[in-house]
């Protein structure tokens, strides 16, 4: 993979997160929760489909096991229960965002 199939992979996510904003704006979320479940979404997405699976978003969804068991516990200083919990859940309200749209 080239620089450019990085950058073009990027420009696709920061389209659905966009949508993921909207959806989670019509879900009457608090800023706060809101930013939360957009910064794991884009750490899921960004960080760890692009530069480790090389995948976009929809078949990212099958990634999910290996994202929450290894890297997010092994590259995340903050991951705990509480952490894993809350990305868990951010991830779920993605992909019903992308099912819903």
């Amino acid at each position: 993979m080239n620089e450019e199939d990085y950058k073009k992979l990027e420009k696709e996510n920061k389209k659905l997160l966009e949508l993921f904003k909207r959806w989670l704006k019509n879900q009457n979320l608090s800023n706060k929760t809101m930013n939360s479940h957009l910064f794991n979404a884009d750490l899921f997405i960004n960080d760890y489909l692009i530069y480790y699976q090389f995948v976009n978003p929809i078949k990212g969804i099958a990634y999910i096991d290996d994202f929450m068991e290894d890297f997010f516990v092994r590259k995340c200083m903050w991951s705990n229960a509480n952490s894993m919990k809350s990305t868990a859940a951010s991830l779920k309200k993605f992909y019903q965002c992308l099912a819903d749209n």
